[in-house]
């Protein structure tokens, strides 16, 4: 029996109550244990989380103890007719035996644990359409197919990423962040991954509805949802660090976070995944859990509709994560909401902590608290400004040196900030012999340069946004191997 919303003429939608039991079945490498059932829970996730059943299965004297192995296929099924409409199906990963009372605890996974199991190395040098990447990323998993992710050219972007020993799981939550956090994932039973955005699929065979479905609400709104502002740091390049610094919007009565991401290798890639934050960190929106009777044809990412006249909730809300409770023949279908494209309202302390954690594990080096960095290597000739820069200064080998004589200068090419002025800078050099090299910096595209030691804090007395840099080499021997700004 499928329930389907009806409108009411005041224009609110409300669902008929169930009329018929619930009918439930529980087969585990194809036998019934319905009947053996103590309680169990299906959880299901977009992103996030992978889904998993926990369950207790009776085993009196033993009867179900060979009849339970890892690796067995579980599937699991509950509507309000027949009881063939599934709410779950993957293999047994755990097995723990409990002797009083005799029963057994089944853990068992979705088959987006395939995706968790696979590591990679993966490089996309080339601007690559997100949505290619993510079947680049299925097709590394055996038996899995991309039917549902057609629809995913939608995120338009192409972009440039890699990843070394990284889970094919990770890398495809790396995509959804590339979209702007604009869309979310889930694997099916049939081991087919859906892509979509975040709000496009709206189920109206489902919905919480005060005094017909809804059995408990709890709804918030909470400022730890945005940040003030948001930093990325990636990949260190010639032992300098690239960040990118990006105000949401929100104000100073957030928090700042911070995010160290060894995967982004280009000033680029770090900017962009620091802006992708920024739109997501910068709002709080309507969001809460609730409970209620079964929804079997709910998916992750549904955006169902919500009546609760006494928590303001009258609209359709997005589902990021939700449970089907099993005990004693009931099933109810406890749910994580929220209105728009943020985390799920778990993830929020998490992301905190997170940031927190990586800045002490990583050793993030921003003494003076830089918002913005960049770097310039000396592969080939693309930071000289040949015009500018004495006759001799060379490249060979990924080094700037003097191709003759004991004196030369070099002038970088114009790096253009992200910000119209410049008021601090740090200049870090990696290079041999150059201790008597002197060192300028400009904001004002070489108008003008001041001295500065490298390594400590300089401030800008006039205003601007071109920063260059100067080096003059006394020493026939010095070469320098990278330059590295930092600014705000």
């Amino acid at each position: 029996m499928v329930i389907v919303t009806k409108t009411s003429k005041a224009g609110i939608h409300y669902f008929p109550k169930p009329t018929t039991r619930i009918t439930a079945s529980v087969l585990i490498n194809g036998a019934e244990m319905k009947n053996e059932l103590i309680e169990g829970v299906v959880k299901r996730s977009v992103s996030k989380y992978m889904s998993e059943f926990e369950c207790r299965i009776r085993n009196p004297e033993g009867v179900n103890t060979a009849n339970i192995q890892l690796g067995h296929v579980v599937k699991v099924y509950a509507d309000f007719s027949n009881g063939t409409t599934q709410i779950f199906e993957g293999t047994v990963q755990s097995i723990r035996f409990i002797n009083i009372p005799p029963y057994i605890i089944i853990i068992a996974n979705g088959y987006e644990a395939d995706a968790l199991n696979r590591t990679i190395n993966r490089k996309y040098d080339v601007p690559t359409p997100i949505y290619q990447i993510f079947n680049d990323l299925v097709g590394f998993l055996t038996g899995h197919t991309t039917t549902n992710v057609s629809q995913a050219n939608e995120m338009g972007n192409s972009v440039i990423v890699s990843w070394s020993g990284k889970s094919v799981w990770g890398a495809m939550q790396d995509l959804m962040m590339l979209t702007g956090n604009n869309f979310d994932f889930y694997c099916d039973f049939s081991k087919d991954w859906h892509v979509f955005r975040k709000g496009s699929i709206k189920r109206l065979t489902e919905g919480v509805i005060f005094g017909r479905t809804l059995k408990e609400i709890t709804a918030e709104d909470n400022v730890t949802d945005a940040s003030n502002s948001v930093t990325v740091q990636g990949a260190p390049l010639e032992g300098f660090q690239i960040m990118y610094t990006k105000p949401t919007g929100y104000g100073s009565s957030a928090g700042d976070m911070i995010i160290k991401d060894t995967n982004l290798t280009t000033y680029e890639a770090v900017k962009a995944k620091a802006e992708q934050l920024a739109i997501v960190r910068s709002t709080t929106e309507k969001k809460g859990r609730a409970t209620a009777t079964l929804m079997p044809t709910l998916n992750p990412g549904d955006k169902i509709y919500f009546f609760a006249p006494y928590h303001g909730l009258s609209d359709f809300f997005i589902v990021s994560q939700f449970e089907h409770r099993i005990k004693s023949n009931e099933i109810s279908t406890a749910v994580t909401y929220q209105a728009q494209s943020k985390e799920q309202p778990t993830m929020v302390n998490f992301l905190i902590d997170l940031a927190k954690n990586q800045q002490k594990i990583s050793g993030i080096e921003n003494e003076f608290n830089m918002d913005y960095s960049f770097v310039m290597t000396f592969s080939d000739s693309s930071y000289i400004d040949s015009i500018n820069s004495s006759g001799n200064i060379s490249t060979a080998n990924s080094y700037l040196f003097l191709a003759s004589g004991a004196t030369g200068t070099y002038t970088s090419t114009i790096m253009a900030a992200d910000i119209t002025n410049v008021s601090q800078a740090i200049l870090k050099v990696n290079g041999e012999q150059i201790s008597d090299a002197i060192f300028k910096i400009s904001n004002d595209g070489g108008i003008s340069y001041t001295s500065i030691t490298p390594n400590t804090l300089f401030s800008f007395t006039g205003a601007g946004n071109q920063i260059k840099a100067s080096i003059t080499l006394n020493n026939a021997s010095s070469k320098i191997k990278a330059l590295g700004v930092s600014y705000k």
